[in-house]
């Protein structure tokens, strides 16, 4: 039987706010129906002139409690803005207006209402359980495909890469991605620029068309560190690579 409370607020520290939401609204399933779920911080210490902490919990407090929130799963509200956990993102160390999200917010807030402006986007199914051996890497000029293979050698069972442009790493990057692939172990391929989605396309070795053909997953709209963060829950559903490439594919 479900809790009698209508939603569910969560404080947290805005440097990894985002990774905490997103894994959020991805663990969430069909729990996202029984209530709003809001992720909240501060960019200014309560000792701070100006201090944004309370205003932030209170419009927090205002969305999870809110019908309009069920069924849209975690969102982040930070300076009267509804950001959903999927796009939202700290694009300054420090000031308000720090955690934006590219397409704007999903919704506003105020002591008045809740609105939001636009649908969620899909999210699959978790499994029960998530995996957190998932390693993390940002491609450069280069760079020798053997840290994969060590990661993997150390426990990780998944491996996201950033690469450059459209989603491509260097050749020797490529040469591992297929060895990983063979061997079973799931590699998610994110683009290092923050505007448009993974597109493997290139040919050649580490091409991103190549990486495809190879078997590596396309983030789609994802940074690298939520591309792991997906990982972790794929994986958590089922292991194998045509298991997280359809849930990627529903992403």
């Amino acid at each position: 039987e479900p809790p009698d409370v209508d939603g569910v607020v969560l404080t947290h520290g805005t440097d990894t706010l985002e990774e905490t939401a997103w894994l959020t609204d991805l663990w969430l399933g069909s729990s996202a129906d029984a209530g709003g779920v809001a992720v909240t911080g501060a960019m200014r210490a309560a000792d701070e002139l100006s201090p944004d902490g309370d205003r932030n919990l209170d419009n927090a407090v205002r969305v999870a409690g809110s019908g309009l929130a069920r069924g849209r799963g975690a969102l982040v509200v930070l300076d009267d803005d509804v950001h959903a956990a999927r796009e939202v993102t700290k694009v300054a160390t420090d000031g308000i207006g720090a955690l934006r999200s590219p397409m704007g917010p999903c919704g506003r807030v105020d002591e008045r209402s809740v609105a939001f402006l636009r649908d969620p986007s899909p999210r699959p199914l978790p499994g029960d359980r998530i995996e957190p051996r998932v390693a993390a890497f940002a491609v450069f000029p280069g760079m020798d495909g053997h840290v994969l293979l060590d990661a993997v050698a150390r426990g990780a069972v998944g491996v996201a890469l950033e690469g450059t442009g459209l989603g491509n790493v260097p050749p020797a990057v490529g040469g591992a991605v297929r060895e990983l692939v063979a061997d079973g172990v799931p590699v998610v391929i994110a683009a290092r620029p923050r505007r448009g989605a993974t597109d493997l396309r290139y040919g050649g070795e580490g091409g991103g068309g190549t990486l495809l053909d190879d078997g590596a997953i396309p983030a789609g709209d994802l940074p690298l560190h939520k591309a792991r963060v997906a990982l972790m829950v794929a994986l958590g559903r089922d292991p194998s690579v045509a298991a997280v490439r359809t849930w990627f594919d529903r992403l």
